[in-house]
């Protein structure tokens, strides 16, 4: 079909694809430390005024996933996480990925429903899911009315300032990010698409991933 195409004597123009919606959720404890990390990221992004995409803060977010399900095509979830590398890593993971859930989508926040509960509901209630990808930030403390630590400080400056090519990965099916764990330095240049060698599946937990539930667990 060409960009026209005749109806009953009218020219009728094609439509364009939709874009797809995007909604970026962040999480996290704003009383405790690094772990408000994902909330302070919203809070950033909306101060910058970008209008490209949802953006929501949801610190306790359980089965509230389900209704955020129905609203968006792409669902970015920002969230602190320990998984043993250095303070301030950030972590971009397709969601669901065995063994990995962001802290604020876990058991303890949700009075028993994770993200795997949330998702079970859905494709038994048959309501539509959306891609889901985690941007994680690696959490150094978690202590009660504790500020940022400087290293996560910079892994959120670096996020904000990086939102754009973010928004990109976002719709690009095709990204390293969609297929694998990728994973950046509070100052890696290339954040967040990466360079090829930079794709990373942790050493030790090939091929199987197993491990990967301890080490994104939540933070005691």
């Amino acid at each position: 079909m060409t960009e026209a195409e005749t109806i009953t004597g009218r020219v009728v123009g094609v439509a364009k694809a939709r874009r797809p919606a995007l909604l970026i959720l962040g999480c996290g404890n704003p009383f405790a430390g690094d772990d408000q990390a994902g909330l302070l990221l919203i809070q950033r992004l909306q101060a910058r005024g970008d209008s490209s995409c949802t953006l929501r803060s949801m610190p306790q977010a359980g089965v509230a996933l389900l209704e955020a399900f129905s609203q968006t095509d792409i669902l970015l979830v920002v969230d602190a996480v320990r998984s043993g590398a250095p303070p301030g890593t950030l972590h971009l993971v397709p969601l669901p990925w065995p063994g990995v859930e962001p802290r604020g989508l876990s058991r303890l926040s949700g009075h028993g429903w994770g993200l795997k509960e949330v998702l079970d509901l859905a494709s038994a209630l048959r309501r539509p899911i959306p891609r889901l990808l985690l941007l994680g930030i690696e959490v150094e403390s978690v202590v009660p009315s504790a500020g940022l630590s400087p290293a996560v400080e910079q892994a959120l400056g670096l996020a904000a300032d990086r939102f754009g090519a973010i928004r990109d990965i976002l719709s690009d099916q095709g990204a390293p990010a969609w297929r694998t764990p990728q994973r950046f330095s509070p100052d890696d240049a290339s954040f967040p698409a990466g360079l090829p060698q930079r794709d990373v599946v942790p050493t030790r937990l090939r091929p199987s991933m197993e491990g990967l539930v301890r080490s994104f667990c939540p933070t005691e």
